[in-house]
């Protein structure tokens, strides 16, 4: 999704291929749970101002929502875009403790952030309510979008997550496309 960056949140790791690695033999998908990212009080945008840099606030506790890179030759689509159904014995599998996750599983209880986390951006205030007419639904039809959904979340989001702001640093930057 165009609003959500997995990060690697584990300094022993160099990149999300090396976490994936020591899975390529055993899983059928790596798991990462959501944090999701507030607006920081910030209602528009400029052009060029991107999301990693921009958004540093957060609900501290990540979301039990995972999201997941499959590995093509074990997962297939399950009941939701979100959960999978598995082949070859093989299961989803969250990093760091290793739980598995079963066919059409969406979510894992107890929520970690290593070594893999995914940033969900909402977006600025305005940007938000401008997608509410437009998506009311959401883009898999799956969700419902509102106002007050937003505002919730938004005040929840105080904490300050600064992964993204530290890995758009190192990145090269283009100007973000404006229309």
């Amino acid at each position: 999704d165009a609003d959500e960056y997995m990060m690697v949140s584990d300094p022993s790791y160099s990149s999300i291929p090396a976490v994936l690695r020591q899975y390529e033999h055993t899983a059928g998908a790596v798991v990462a749970h959501w944090l999701i990212m507030g607006s920081g009080g910030l209602f528009n945008r400029s052009a060029g101002q991107g999301m990693l840099a921009t958004f540093t606030k957060c609900i501290a506790s990540p979301n039990e929502h995972v999201k997941a890179i499959v590995h093509l030759d074990f997962a297939s689509i399950g009941p939701t875009p979100h959960s999978f159904h598995y082949s070859g014995g093989r299961t989803g599998i969250r990093p760091g403790d290793n739980r598995t996750v079963g066919p059409g599983q969406p979510v894992l209880d107890r929520p970690t952030r290593q070594p893999l986390l995914l940033y969900h951006f909402y977006g600025a205030i305005g940007e938000y309510s401008s997608r509410i007419p437009r998506l009311r639904s959401g883009i898999s039809g799956f969700t419902y979008k509102s106002l007050s959904q937003y505002q919730t979340l938004d005040r929840r989001a105080q904490d300050d997550c600064l992964l993204g702001a530290r890995a758009a640093e190192r990145v090269a930057r283009r100007p973000r496309p404006v229309g």
